[in-house]
């Protein structure tokens, strides 16, 4: 496959599995991991994944893995000496290659206030601004914004601990969600930031994540970035 865009891979992947499988096996008896790999053209950007996406994985039971790679031309001299490498991080190895890292509930109304969506979502946001009200950092907003991030809050180099942290703070009931829906022009989704130390490497998000993120019908973007020394 030729696509650049990670969701036409894990499409082809799931579609693959169904076939191959075809419910033969009992996905209670074993966990398995996507492996994922991304090549960043000028160290920066990330690919999105599909909430019916991470809710298939999650159904089979598969956990989804990351591995980043930055323009360099001997990328591999500035891994870490941990082992012998084999193409793959381990779960300490994800954690030593990782320089920064959070996870952002962004939710951009258009019918609805920011009071709104805090009565709606449960708890209150770490930033918020109706549109042509002024943010934080002295700017004015061209649109209104309610954000809900982990930084600051959870101190670990581990994504995982920022979702988990993340989706505790808010519940989201069907009729609740329903509301949200009511605004057809407002915008959800989870946004991940990840830096890398030496080029290379990325996070781990298991199933049981995907499955609590897919069924809250929300897109995730891993915002990948490495500025070398």
């Amino acid at each position: 496959m030729r696509s650049k865009d990670m969701r036409d891979h894990i499409d082809r992947f799931v579609d693959i599995l169904d076939c191959c499988f075809d419910n033969k096996l009992d996905s209670s008896l074993y966990d398995a991991t996507l492996h994922c790999r991304w090549y960043s053209m000028y160290g920066s950007g990330g690919p999105t994944i599909w909430p019916e996406q991470m809710t298939k994985l999650a159904r089979r039971r598969w956990d989804l893995s990351f591995d980043f790679r930055f323009p360099s031309d001997k990328w591999w001299e500035n891994l870490p000496l941990i082992g012998e490498y084999s193409g793959s991080f381990g779960f300490e190895e994800q954690l030593h290659v990782c320089e920064r890292t959070c996870a952002n509930l962004s939710i951009y109304p258009v019918d609805l206030r920011v009071d709104q969506i805090t009565d709606l979502i449960g708890c209150l946001p770490t930033e918020s601004a109706n549109k042509f009200e002024q943010l934080s950092n002295g700017k004015t907003a061209s649109r209104s914004v309610w954000f809900l991030r982990s930084e600051g809050a959870v101190g670990s180099l581990e994504l995982k601990k920022h979702l988990d942290w993340l989706l505790t703070q808010f519940t989201l009931p069907q009729e609740k969600q329903e509301r949200l829906e009511l605004d057809e022009q407002l915008k959800m989704a989870i946004r991940c930031v990840w830096w890398s130390r030496f080029g290379s490497g990325g996070p781990f998000i298991p199933h049981s994540l995907l499955s609590v993120i897919g069924e809250l019908g929300l897109e995730v973007t891993l915002d990948v970035q490495y500025f070398g020394d």
